[in-house]
């Protein structure tokens, strides 16, 4: 009952996500910004689906009126005449049956003993399991990394806790807290604003927790090729935006461009971190940040949840359950 129940939730996510998909495509929504707003709500309209799915019912009249039926009448005689006419007798057949295979019934009924729910449902949480260890494995090493890391002035404004760390050779961001590498006072002013910058906008906008949930998402739904999408979609709008404000903050696309590739090095970084130069998306925002004149457009938190807002219609659609009545 249950595993129907995430299938069934995880085909209605599909559904959802094809839908928004398909409107930021129709409507050419290209900014970071409004497309991070749109994952976001299909993200959390994904993890409650199960009990979406079983809040919103929407039930539907469909009783039909009687009709009255003619049924003829049929004397005995024209019965009794039906019955014994030799178009019903039984036919010889024309070859004879199949003698009997001894092993074919412990075939099947070996077959039939196997319990084919059970097994599927112990392969769901075994996988499921072991990703969710993984991920918690990752969150107590980065902790620990967090903890043994040596605190630094505030260059943030009050925004994050900065911290040098030895385990980490470029920036990461831990859910509050900026780990810097140690070779991070040797940086000039530019590249120190850059960076602080940038790991500030993730503080600030909580992409930590956002990606930690969808991380969470992926080991409850591991078997929808949406989850595994979401993650990394998520991350690289989460870096995309955050190279908006850098660049806002630097005022040199160029420039910020000479300093992210400096940083993307084929690096060790923390298991649970949100590291800044990830060798997957640099190229893609390094192309992107050159390809764009003049600064980033930032649109503020209202326009964002109008956009949301407008989105919980969809969201109901996919998730409402239909029955006659």
């Amino acid at each position: 009952m249950m595993l129907a129940l995430l299938v069934e939730s995880a085909l209605r996510s599909l559904a959802l996500a094809l839908a928004v998909g398909l409107g930021l495509w129709l409507f050419r929504m290209r900014n970071p910004q409004l497309e991070m707003t749109a994952w976001k709500v299909v993200l959390m309209a994904s993890l409650s689906m199960p009990l979406l799915t079983q809040g919103l019912t929407v039930t539907i009249a469909t009783d039909v009126p009687p009709q009255l039926v003619n049924i003829p009448l049929v004397s005995p005689g024209r019965i009794t005449d039906a019955l014994t006419s030799p178009y019903l007798q039984p036919e010889v057949p024309m070859f004879p049956p199949p003698e009997p295979n001894e092993a074919q019934p412990h075939r099947v009924a070996m077959f039939a003993g196997l319990d084919w729910r059970s097994l599927a449902a112990g392969l769901y949480l075994l996988v499921g399991g072991v990703m969710l260890v993984r991920l918690l494995t990752g969150i107590v090493l980065t902790w620990r990394l967090r903890r043994a890391a040596r605190p630094v002035g505030d260059a943030s404004g009050g925004v994050a806790d900065i911290r040098i760390s030895e385990g980490v050779t470029t920036p990461v961001t831990f859910g509050a807290t900026i780990l810097l590498p140690a070779e991070f006072a040797e940086w000039n002013v530019v590249k120190r604003q850059a960076v602080l910058s940038h790991e500030g906008s993730h503080v600030a906008r909580g992409d930590f927790y956002v990606l930690l949930l969808a991380a969470f998402h992926r080991c409850i739904f591991w078997f929808n090729p949406l989850s595994w999408w979401l993650v990394r979609r998520l991350t690289e709008l989460a870096e995309m935006i955050s190279d908006d404000v850098a660049i806002a903050a630097v005022g040199d696309r160029p420039g910020y461009a000479e300093i992210l590739l400096e940083l993307a090095r084929p690096v060790e970084r923390a298991p649970a971190g949100l590291a800044m130069a990830r060798p997957r998306t640099v190229r893609l925002r390094i192309e992107r940040i050159l390809a764009a004149t003049g600064l980033p457009t930032i649109i503020g938190w209202r326009k964002r949840a109008s956009f949301a807002t407008a989105l919980i219609p969809r969201v109901a659609i996919c998730a409402a359950t239909i029955t006659p009545s």
